[in-house]
């Protein structure tokens, strides 16, 4: 509890002030590969690029510093101590070394196919790279692609993978299962190696025996003097001029660094019963990195420290995010091993962990595309735990209260013994409680919650057995309750379905008795499932299938789907929101996501706008988006973190400048415009209009309109001619019908 309090304490404190367009939050893992440069170690992570110092200290860069990509397979330095940084996709940038990267190559994302994690290498100014199915060689003084070889020997390399790439020299080492092969090159002068496009012009080096016939690949090269050391395991081979060659042991032997033996018993924290947990060992003069999957030591004179401690997000594997209740903003974000984090998009609060589940699938969120989650006004939520049931908090998650299991929800029915499927989780019209749905045996059931956790039941009353998300509204007369569910007809979000709606007397009027009037049925866009559902105030339901965005409304005998959508490529869908303006926001599984506008009042007609990693997502895989229309913020759910956008035309306007609004406010006063601040007004009415005028009454500037959307408008300064206004004293007037604010304003240069 007492985080919530500190927590929304935080919200109050820090709500007014401008941060960046694009934040991206991820738990930077796992590592997929590891260079040091400087002494620091710089590993490519799902999460970014990630640098770890000696001293613990870390920070990560993703999409929005420029990488324009998350999932980095590749860090390679070169001969000049730069560092690149390559994308599962073979996107190409460069650090800047001010905190910045910059784009070198695109040309290898049109191919789709990924690069091997690791096999990326420098030489002389070529870039070296090891895809799945091909070897790309890159000038990285010019960003230009130089080859591209499909072929070694007679060695196609789409049906046997790259696993291993070596440099020595003038020559480059690769392995093809467990046949290395070899060839000489000019790395400054790749470009006019006119061989290089020959598979004959490279040599058979060796063949490799495995140990046993598990062992298909080899997946690590380094020379001994003279002589190759091959590994079947992933790591670095490391050398000791006084020792015998060692491995990075990701088996049973034991490890030696500068005479030091990493034992199980002196290093407990370096072993997972008796196999070491170090994939890569990098030197750095005496001094030492160790890095497995997700954790790394630093290591100096015989003392160890981890270094991989990371808390700028706290949230492992989020599917879903909902918006945070308590009228300043933010957001509660769910993670599929059910445990709660919050954010006002600039921070985020510790984790409160859930009670352990003997029934809680991991990857239920994932598969299922699950809207299980929701907050009432009062900051009461309720979440469908697969398996189990329906579990009751407070404080938007933080406090937990109570189960709702098979006993303590014994009319609900039980898809197999003492085993509840929840599917959709929605509020009441009038905030009283929840609907919920069920799986059922032959069809699925809706039950009523109420915020002391008693449960009303109605099995068996949807069209199929399989219920999907769910939202519920007034009725047009407002004197019934309106439910909308997702039917399917199978457990596969992929699969078919339709649209139920339920039409239910309200709760107050029954005694807490969920009694239902009527149900209707109705075909979706080619049958397909709905996995999401977002409605306007005016009624108007749209949803979500895996492969189109619909809608549906009163007097409408099917759900229907636009009929032209300008700027649109068709792409597996996930998740839909409605912000303020009315406009469409959906997320897909590997697209990124899309914004729709109405073209004029039409709503057959809409444009959209496209968002994906470049612009500044965390990674195109989108699982789940939600807006805080108090904060003005989208939010999306990806399996490696969360991305959050602000734009102020997202924030809810409504009440500003009502009886019921925030208070208007102006700042700062004074300002300071030859020094780049600009003058804020905020809680706005977007009808209003604001008139700025000197001291002796002449119009210096005035907004409306779409510059006053969401409410807030800033001012840069200058006049309707783009001249610097003197400094002096101003005057303001925010004029709204009969509704007027003024007050003084100062400028100082």
């Amino acid at each position: 509890m007492k985080n919530i309090c500190r927590l929304v304490l935080f919200f109050l404190a820090s709500s007014s002030f401008a941060f960046n367009t694009w934040e991206v939050f991820s738990v930077p893992t796992p590592f997929n590969t590891a260079v040091v440069i400087n002494s620091v170690l710089a590993l490519g992570t799902d999460g970014g690029v990630r640098f770890i110092y000696p001293s613990g200290g870390s920070e990560a860069y993703t999409s929005e510093d420029g990488l324009e990509a998350s999932e980095i397979y590749g860090i390679a330095l070169s001969p000049s101590n730069e560092l690149y940084a390559v994308s599962s996709k073979g996107l190409i940038s460069r650090y800047n070394n001010n905190g910045t990267f910059s784009v070198l190559n695109r040309s290898f994302l049109e191919k789709g196919t990924e690069l091997v994690p690791g096999l990326v290498k420098i030489a002389g100014s070529t870039m070296i790279l090891g895809f799945e199915d091909r070897l790309a060689f890159v000038d990285i003084s010019t960003g230009k692609s130089i080859m591209t070889l499909s072929r070694i020997l007679d060695v196609s390399l789409g049906s046997v993978e790259l696993s291993a790439m070596l440099v020595k020299g003038d020559s480059l080492y690769i392995a093809l299962g467990l046949h290395v092969y070899v060839r000489e090159m000019d790395w400054n002068n790749m470009a006019k190696d006119v061989l290089l496009a020959d598979p004959e012009s490279w040599s058979l080096f060796r063949s490799v025996k495995g140990a046993d016939s598990t062992e298909t690949q080899i997946k690590t090269m380094a020379f001994r003097k003279d002589s190759l050391v091959t590994r079947f395991t992933e790591g670095t081979l490391l050398f000791d001029s006084a020792l015998a060659a060692t491995a990075a042991c990701s088996g049973k032997c034991p490890l030696v660094i500068a005479g030091d033996t990493l034992s199980k018993k002196k290093f407990p924290e370096l072993w997972n019963g008796d196999s070491s947990k170090i994939t890569w060992i990098l030197s750095n003069n005496e001094e030492y990195y160790f890095v497995g999957e997700d954790s790394a030591w630093y290591y100096n004179a015989g003392s160890l420290s981890s270094v991989s401690e990371w808390k700028k997000f706290p949230l492992e594997d989020a599917y879903i995010a909902l918006p945070y209740q308590n009228g300043n903003g933010g957001i509660t974000a769910y993670s599929i091993k059910g445990s709660f984090a919050w954010s006002d998009g600039k921070a985020w609060s510790s984790v409160v962990k859930s009670p352990p589940s003997i029934y809680y699938t991991d990857e239920g969120g994932y598969s299922h595309f699950l809207k299980n989650i929701i907050a009432l006004s009062d900051g009461n939520l309720l979440v469908g735990v697969w398996g189990l049931g329906w579990r009751l908090y407070s404080d938007n998650g933080g406090t937990y209260k109570k189960e709702l299991n098979t006993t303590q929800a014994s009319c609900v029915e039980q898809y197999s013994p003492n085993y509840i499927v929840p599917a959709g989780v929605t509020a009441a019209p009038d905030n009283s409680g929840w609907f919920v749905s069920y799986w059922g045996k032959s069809k699925y059931g809706i039950a009523f919650v109420d915020e002391s956790g008693e449960v009303s039941c109605a099995d068996s009353v949807g069209s199929s057995a399989f219920a999907g998300p769910i939202i519920a509204t007034w009725s047009e007369d407002s004197t019934e309750w309106l439910l909308y569910s997702s039917a399917g007809k199978n457990q596969n979000v992929d699969g078919s379905g339709g649209l139920d709606v339920f039409s239910i007397r309200p709760i107050s009027e029954t005694g807490g008795v969920l009694t239902i009037d009527t149900v209707l049925s109705y075909p979706t866009p080619d049958n397909n499932y709905l996995i999401d559902l977002a409605l306007e105030p005016s009624g108007r339901l749209w949803g979500v299938t895996y492969s189109s965005f619909c809608y549906f409304e009163s007097g409408m005998d099917s759900v229907q789907v636009p009929q032209k959508i300008s700027a649109y490529q068709p792409a597996t869908l996930s998740s839909i929101d409605i912000d303020p303006q009315g406009r469409l926001w959906v997320g897909t599984m590997g697209s990124g996501a899309y914004m729709f506008q109405r073209t004029g009042s039409n709503v057959d007609t809409l444009t959209a706008t496209h968002y994906v990693s470049r612009n500044g997502l965390l990674n195109d895989i989108v699982y789940d988006l939600t807006i805080d229309p108090v904060l003005g913020e989208i939010w999306f759910v990806h399996r490696n973190g969360m991305t959050r956008y602000f734009r102020k035309d997202l924030r809810d306007a409504s009440d500003y400048m009502t009886s019921d609004g925030p208070t208007v406010k102006v700042y700062p006063n004074p300002f300071r415009p030859d020094f780049g601040q600009t003058l804020t007004f905020e809680n706005i009415s977007e009808s209003a209009v604001i008139s700025v005028y000197n001291a002796g009454g002449h119009l210096v500037r005035s907004f409306s309109g779409n510059e006053l959307s969401g409410g807030r408008c800033l001012w840069d300064g200058k006049d309707s001619h783009g001249v610097l206004a003197a400094p002096g004293i101003y005057h303001y007037l925010i004029k709204k019908g009969k509704t007027k604010k003024q007050g003084k304003l100062i400028i100082i240069h």
